[in-house]
């Protein structure tokens, strides 16, 4: 039987915001964009929370919930700084460790026998540990499997710690509502209850073979996953399986044209963690949400895989021209997976290379924006970088 430990900061961009300004302290805080009409709730305080604000509601209905609530533009690079100071953290408990987010990891104790006589015990010293290097509240769950370790930590939250034996796993799977196990979402919930599968404890008495029928592959997944005995192996955190940037729109675009600057500027970041990476993408996917909140993506091969933004750019526009048929666009993401770590090919001449390498260390000293190509911005500017290879872009 095996031992995990699931470890998640408790509004973690909020919280971080509250510890840098110690103002925020004990009060309603929304983290997101500038735009109060289009921007979206990134993260709200437990005490934003208590109104009925949530992550991803648009902000002018958070505002509407909780007036006194203080928005807080994002720092996406304090929040990462905090995040590595977490892995390290997470790492120093097991080597066997899996980085689900910035502010979720689990862990597997299951080779540390020899050091943590009292797993329980320990794991409890370890989490307090970890909130007083990091100055923020974080919930753990303990459990014999992965799944039941999140689930713990999850009825932990705020600042708790929560320890399932294996004897009480059965037990505790069956409190949660099916839409409350992971990998359950609308679609999978709909053809669960039409066959009558209406519970846990319901969905654990079908059959692998009935399950793989109404849901594929998937559903044998989801059947293995909701045994007491099933043991998922830690994921390698180094490398992640895809790299996606997004952007809501100040307002709704409706032409390719007015999209081209927004595709160019999320393959250009896309392009750059990628590099940041050593990996090459092998597919390009853009996903587009419409102004009545639903979603459309398609995805095209990369081949040869890389990590150019010019041909992720146009891969997306490919892929955007199909898509794209006059309704009002809100957002736009572009994505590149099927990630290969093997040894470079030289997609680049020496010089342009050399050039990369430069925008890089400018990105890296004086942040993202410092160096994009020119359409990245309609307006445009004379402080913007030019690729001479770029050739024409609109």
């Amino acid at each position: 039987m095996g031992l995990f430990a699931h470890f998640d900061i408790d509004a973690f961009y909020a919280q971080v915001e509250q510890v840098k300004n110690p103002a925020l302290r004990g009060k309603p805080v929304i983290v997101g964009g500038n735009s109060l009409r289009r921007s979206v709730v990134a993260s709200a305080s437990y005490e934003a929370r208590a109104y009925g604000v949530k992550s991803g509601m648009p902000l002018f209905q958070a505002l509407r919930l909780c007036p006194r609530c203080l928005v807080v533009k994002p720092n996406f690079p304090l929040y990462q700084e905090f995040s590595r100071k977490f892995y390290r953290l997470l790492y120093s408990i097991s080597p066997d460790l899996e980085i689900i987010s910035q502010d979720e990891g689990v862990v597997d104790l299951s080779r540390c026998g020899l050091i943590y006589r009292d797993p329980v015990a320990s794991l409890r010293e370890k989490r307090e540990e970890i909130k007083t290097q990091l100055g923020l509240t974080v919930s753990a769950g303990m459990g014999p499997t992965k799944l039941v370790a999140k689930l713990a930590a999850s009825r932990a939250k705020p600042d708790g710690f929560l320890h399932i034996p294996p004897e009480k796993t059965e037990q505790f799977l069956e409190s949660f509502q099916l839409e409350e196990i992971p990998g359950i979402g609308q679609k999978t919930l709909t053809l669960l209850r039409e066959r009558g599968i209406s519970s846990v404890a319901d969905l654990r008495g079908v059959s692998v073979q009935n399950l793989r029928g109404l849901l594929g592959r998937k559903g044998e997944n989801l059947r293995e996953t909701l045994r007491r005995e099933n043991q998922v192996p830690i994921l390698s955190p180094e490398k992640p399986r895809s790299v996606s940037r997004g952007q809501t729109l100040e307002r709704d675009i409706f032409t390719l044209k007015e999209a081209k600057p927004h595709i160019l500027h999320l393959s250009d970041c896309v392009a750059m963690r990628l590099r940041e990476e050593g990996a090459r993408g092998g597919r390009v996917c853009l996903r587009i949400r419409w102004s009545d909140f639903s979603e459309s993506q398609k995805c095209l091969p990369l081949s040869p895989p890389g990590n150019d933004a010019l041909r992720i750019y146009h891969k997306a526009i490919s892929l955007a021209e199909k898509m794209m048929d006059g309704r009002p666009v809100r957002l736009l993401a572009v994505e590149a997976s099927s990630l290969t770590y093997a040894e470079q090919t030289l997609l680049f001449t020496p010089r342009e290379e050399r050039m990369m390498d430069a925008v890089e260390r400018i990105r890296r000293r004086f942040g993202f924006s410092a160096v994009r190509f020119l359409g990245e911005k309609q307006e445009k500017e004379s402080k913007l970088f030019v690729f001479r290879r770029a050739g024409k872009l609109f």
